[in-house]
């Protein structure tokens, strides 16, 4: 399997040399991939493509569409969280941690930082022995508190194992 990255300026739905290169990948391939920011741009895409007669060979779809198609063949047998597992997953842990007394405030910024931080970033999060390292944290230059709250993703990661889910960020790492 090939890849070709074209990057361009232009503004448009498809210019001309994301055009030049799906043309190339049908003919040398007899297919391409074009990916997209959104699904509203996908579909607008797909129709701009058909009009264009470039309909037939071209798959139109999103990072994460693509990353959750190649992952369900290649990945580890787990599942790629979707939004609202992850914001259960995510409340369960700040829970047990309010509980268990790690001084972490359980509310609904603290779950949607965490939320995007898991979801954009969980593989680069500092690890020690397979816990989140607080002190790398600190060195980044988050405050302790900042850092505790961040801890909570241990007891999310265990979650997920658990549950066979992994995050969109590890698919895509």
């Amino acid at each position: 399997m090939s890849l070709t990255i074209a990057q361009t300026h232009d503004t448009r739905l498809v210019g001309e040399s994301a055009e030049a290169a799906l043309k190339g990948a049908l003919a040398a391939h007899g297919r391409a991939t074009l990916l997209v920011p959104s699904f509203a741009a996908q579909l607008d895409v797909s129709r701009d493509l058909a009009r264009r007669g470039l309909g037939m060979g071209i798959t139109v779809t999103t990072p994460l569409a693509w990353t959750r198609e190649r992952w369900e063949v290649w990945g580890d047998g787990t599942q790629v969280i979707d939004p609202l597992t992850r914001t259960v997953a995510l409340q369960h842990a700040l829970s047990t941690a309010d509980a268990a007394g790690e001084g972490v405030a359980y509310n609904t910024g603290t779950v949607d930082v965490l939320g995007r931080l898991a979801k954009d970033a969980l593989p680069w999060i500092p690890v020690r022995n397979g816990h989140v390292d607080v002190d790398a944290l600190l060195d980044l230059g988050l405050t302790r508190r900042e850092a505790d709250v961040v801890r909570v993703l241990d007891r999310y990661r265990e979650l997920l194992s658990r549950s066979s889910f992994t995050e969109e960020s590890v698919a895509m790492s």
